[in-house]
């Protein structure tokens, strides 16, 4: 391979890890900004399961006041 197919190669090679770079940061920043971190969600996933729960003993409670 000559010389300067090899500089070329490089420089390809270059942009194409910047491009690469770019979009990861792109990605954290989303990441970062955008999604809900698991310890800020815990106390919603609570109060959601506390409520499904108590909707489910009400409906049990009444399937058995139903039957008996």
């Amino acid at each position: 391979m000559p010389y300067e197919a090899i500089e070329v190669f490089l420089g390809r090679l270059d942009e194409r890890m910047k491009n690469v770079e770019k979009t990861l940061q792109a990605i954290n920043l989303q990441l970062e900004t955008t999604y809900v971190k698991q310890a800020e969600f815990q106390p919603v996933r609570n109060i959601v399961y506390g409520l499904v729960a108590l909707v489910m003993v009400a409906v049990v409670g009444a399937l058995i006041t139903l039957v008996i």
